[in-house]
Protein backbone atom coordinates (compact mmCIF):
# COMPACT_ATOMS: atom_id res chain seq x y z
CA UNK A 1 0.00 0.00 0.00
CA UNK A 2 1.22 3.50 -0.82
CA UNK A 3 2.48 5.46 2.21
CA UNK A 4 0.16 8.30 3.29
CA UNK A 5 2.82 10.97 2.73
CA UNK A 6 3.49 9.77 -0.83
CA UNK A 7 -0.25 9.56 -1.52
CA UNK A 8 -0.78 13.16 -0.35
CA UNK A 9 2.19 14.29 -2.45
CA UNK A 10 0.57 12.67 -5.50
CA UNK A 11 -2.73 14.46 -4.78
CA UNK A 12 -0.86 17.77 -4.38
CA UNK A 13 1.01 17.19 -7.67
CA UNK A 14 -2.33 16.62 -9.40
CA UNK A 15 -3.68 19.90 -7.98
CA UNK A 16 -0.59 21.75 -9.20
CA UNK A 17 -0.97 20.18 -12.64
CA UNK A 18 -4.57 21.37 -12.79
CA UNK A 19 -3.53 24.85 -11.66
CA UNK A 20 -0.94 25.07 -14.44
CA UNK A 21 -3.22 23.83 -17.23
CA UNK A 22 -4.70 26.48 -19.58
CA UNK A 23 -7.75 24.38 -20.54
CA UNK A 24 -11.14 25.56 -19.31
CA UNK A 25 -12.62 22.04 -18.95
CA UNK A 26 -10.78 18.93 -17.82
CA UNK A 27 -12.05 15.42 -17.22
CA UNK A 28 -10.18 13.39 -14.61
CA UNK A 29 -10.62 9.75 -13.68
CA UNK A 30 -9.35 8.25 -10.43
CA UNK A 31 -10.31 6.09 -7.49
CA UNK A 32 -12.66 7.39 -4.81
CA UNK A 33 -9.81 7.51 -2.27
CA UNK A 34 -7.87 9.89 -4.50
CA UNK A 35 -10.81 12.24 -5.12
CA UNK A 36 -11.79 12.12 -1.44
CA UNK A 37 -8.33 13.34 -0.46
CA UNK A 38 -8.25 15.91 -3.28
CA UNK A 39 -11.65 17.35 -2.33
CA UNK A 40 -10.78 17.45 1.38
CA UNK A 41 -7.47 19.17 0.78
CA UNK A 42 -8.48 21.71 -1.87
CA UNK A 43 -12.23 22.30 -1.72
CA UNK A 44 -13.36 21.70 1.88
CA UNK A 45 -12.37 25.22 3.02
CA UNK A 46 -14.77 26.77 0.49
CA UNK A 47 -17.52 24.14 0.84
CA UNK A 48 -17.82 22.05 4.02
CA UNK A 49 -19.61 19.21 2.22
CA UNK A 50 -16.24 18.13 0.78
CA UNK A 51 -14.77 17.46 4.24
CA UNK A 52 -16.29 13.97 4.28
CA UNK A 53 -17.35 13.53 0.66
CA UNK A 54 -16.97 10.09 -0.89
CA UNK A 55 -17.86 9.70 -4.55
CA UNK A 56 -20.11 6.83 -5.58
CA UNK A 57 -19.08 4.31 -8.22
CA UNK A 58 -19.12 5.97 -11.68
CA UNK A 59 -20.22 9.30 -10.20
CA UNK A 60 -19.54 12.44 -12.20
CA UNK A 61 -18.68 15.50 -10.15
CA UNK A 62 -18.40 18.92 -11.76
CA UNK A 63 -16.15 21.39 -9.96
CA UNK A 64 -15.64 25.01 -10.91
CA UNK A 65 -12.23 26.58 -10.37
CA UNK A 66 -12.39 30.32 -10.97
CA UNK A 67 -8.63 30.75 -11.19
CA UNK A 68 -5.50 28.69 -10.53
CA UNK A 69 -5.12 30.42 -7.16
CA UNK A 70 -8.18 28.49 -5.99
CA UNK A 71 -5.98 25.41 -5.95
CA UNK A 72 -3.83 26.93 -3.25
CA UNK A 73 -1.91 24.75 -0.84
CA UNK A 74 -3.74 21.91 0.87
CA UNK A 75 -5.89 22.53 3.92
CA UNK A 76 -4.12 20.37 6.46
CA UNK A 77 -2.82 20.80 9.99
CA UNK A 78 0.79 19.91 10.79
CA UNK A 79 -0.22 17.04 13.06
CA UNK A 80 -2.29 15.54 10.26
CA UNK A 81 0.82 15.12 8.07
CA UNK A 82 1.79 11.86 9.76
CA UNK A 83 -1.74 10.61 10.34
CA UNK A 84 -2.64 7.40 8.54
CA UNK A 85 -5.22 7.52 5.78
CA UNK A 86 -8.76 6.64 6.77
CA UNK A 87 -9.55 3.04 6.02
CA UNK A 88 -12.71 2.17 4.17
CA UNK A 89 -15.20 0.14 6.13
CA UNK A 90 -15.74 -3.23 4.52
CA UNK A 91 -19.33 -4.19 3.76
CA UNK A 92 -20.78 -6.80 6.10
CA UNK A 93 -20.31 -10.39 4.96
CA UNK A 94 -23.32 -12.08 3.39
CA UNK A 95 -25.52 -14.06 5.71
CA UNK A 96 -24.48 -17.71 5.66
CA UNK A 97 -27.93 -18.98 6.57
CA UNK A 98 -29.72 -17.36 3.64
CA UNK A 99 -31.47 -20.01 1.55
CA UNK A 100 -30.19 -20.42 -2.00
CA UNK A 101 -32.59 -19.28 -4.68
CA UNK A 102 -33.94 -22.06 -6.85
CA UNK A 103 -33.11 -21.66 -10.56
CA UNK A 104 -36.03 -20.76 -12.80
CA UNK A 105 -37.96 -23.49 -14.61
CA UNK A 106 -36.52 -22.19 -17.88
CA UNK A 107 -32.95 -22.55 -16.61
CA UNK A 108 -33.70 -26.05 -15.29
CA UNK A 109 -35.31 -27.05 -18.60
CA UNK A 110 -32.32 -25.73 -20.55
CA UNK A 111 -29.95 -27.67 -18.27
CA UNK A 112 -31.95 -30.84 -18.95
CA UNK A 113 -31.69 -30.24 -22.71
CA UNK A 114 -27.93 -29.68 -22.40
CA UNK A 115 -27.52 -32.85 -20.30
CA UNK A 116 -29.43 -34.93 -22.87
CA UNK A 117 -27.36 -33.46 -25.70
CA UNK A 118 -24.16 -34.31 -23.82
CA UNK A 119 -25.32 -37.89 -23.28
CA UNK A 120 -26.28 -38.23 -26.95
CA UNK A 121 -23.05 -36.66 -28.23
CA UNK A 122 -20.16 -37.91 -26.06
CA UNK A 123 -17.64 -36.83 -28.71
CA UNK A 124 -18.51 -33.11 -28.36
CA UNK A 125 -16.61 -30.82 -26.04
CA UNK A 126 -18.56 -29.03 -23.26
CA UNK A 127 -18.34 -25.67 -25.05
CA UNK A 128 -19.72 -27.21 -28.25
CA UNK A 129 -22.56 -28.83 -26.33
CA UNK A 130 -23.42 -25.52 -24.63
CA UNK A 131 -23.41 -23.69 -27.98
CA UNK A 132 -25.50 -26.36 -29.68
CA UNK A 133 -27.96 -26.54 -26.76
CA UNK A 134 -28.28 -22.76 -26.76
CA UNK A 135 -29.03 -22.69 -30.49
CA UNK A 136 -31.57 -25.49 -30.12
CA UNK A 137 -33.26 -23.83 -27.10
CA UNK A 138 -33.57 -20.52 -28.96
CA UNK A 139 -35.06 -22.23 -32.00
CA UNK A 140 -37.70 -24.08 -29.92
CA UNK A 141 -41.27 -22.87 -29.58
CA UNK A 142 -42.65 -22.07 -26.15
CA UNK A 143 -44.57 -25.36 -26.13
CA UNK A 144 -41.39 -27.34 -26.90
CA UNK A 145 -39.57 -25.57 -24.08
CA UNK A 146 -42.47 -26.27 -21.71
CA UNK A 147 -42.04 -30.03 -22.28
CA UNK A 148 -38.51 -29.79 -20.86
CA UNK A 149 -39.64 -27.55 -18.00
CA UNK A 150 -42.48 -29.95 -17.14
CA UNK A 151 -40.09 -32.92 -17.11
CA UNK A 152 -37.88 -31.08 -14.62
CA UNK A 153 -40.86 -30.41 -12.35
CA UNK A 154 -41.79 -34.09 -12.39
CA UNK A 155 -38.19 -35.32 -11.84
CA UNK A 156 -36.59 -32.89 -9.37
Amino acid sequence: REPAKAFRARVDAFAQLLASTPEASIAAFAHADFFHEFLCRYFAAADKKYEAYWMQNCEVLKLKVDNPGCLRGPMEADEEENAPLKEEVAPPPPQVNEPARRPSNGALGFNLLRKEMAEGNPDLKPAEIARKASQTWKAMSQDERLTFMDRVKVNP
